[in-house]
């Protein structure tokens, strides 16, 4: 599925500051359309009601201990609203069971807008999108060899499996093999989310 047009997004921030900043920030990106805000809960759903917006971005706290009881209120005023959390800092087993009710993403506080971007993009292609806290950072890169390192710097630079086989002297499924170990390591479910996380972690 290939993004066309603007993507409408409302942002759920508490704080009203951190709140302006994102809002500048998205400005910068053509595709995406901030088309409102609010910073409490009962306000976000009835603004979310009324606009319809693809993509809300919520902050983690306004959401509380009940993430599935709130995406199921906001898929009841607008079903096709996706909805991505900033700040969430469970894992990833606690994270996917929201997906059913409409929780597409997940964003830790420190995240950069464009990062915040591209997790848009992500969650209206229909992807789930996943970005551990930060503070799992030392522990995600260490957990990776020597050789899986070799595989994603080749990534991170354009190369395919074939060719990343060729310039190892690896088989592609050795290659293929390495690929699916990073992926689980660094909680990631696609080459392109693979890539931005290792951005992220400054693993190369």
């Amino acid at each position: 599925m290939y993004i066309t047009g603007q993507v409408s997004v409302f942002l759920g921030v508490r704080d009203p500051n951190a709140c302006a900043k994102l809002r500048s920030q998205l400005v910068d990106y053509e595709h995406l359309n901030v088309v409102g805000f609010a910073h409490q809960s009962s306000d976000i759903v009835v603004a979310v009601g009324k606009l319809k917006p693809d993509v809300l971005i919520v902050d983690a706290s306004i959401v509380g201990n009940s993430p599935e009881t709130f995406g199921d209120v906001i898929r009841n005023s607008s079903e096709h609203t996706k909805i991505l959390l900033l700040g969430f800092q469970g894992t990833l087993q606690d994270f996917l069971p929201m997906f059913q009710h409409g929780i597409y993403g997940s964003c830790s506080a420190a995240t950069t807008s464009n990062l915040i971007k591209i997790a848009v993009e992500s969650v209206m292609k229909g992807s789930v999108w996943f970005q551990p806290g930060v503070a799992n950072v030392p522990c995600k890169v260490n957990s990776l060899s020597v050789r899986e390192k070799e595989v994603l710097k080749l990534v991170m630079n354009g190369h395919r499996n074939a060719s990343i086989a060729q310039v190892l002297k690896i088989s592609p499924e050795t290659v293929k093999s390495h690929m699916h170990r990073m992926m689980e390591k660094l909680v990631v479910h696609s080459r392109t989310q693979l890539v931005v996380e290792a951005i992220r972690l400054q693993v190369c």
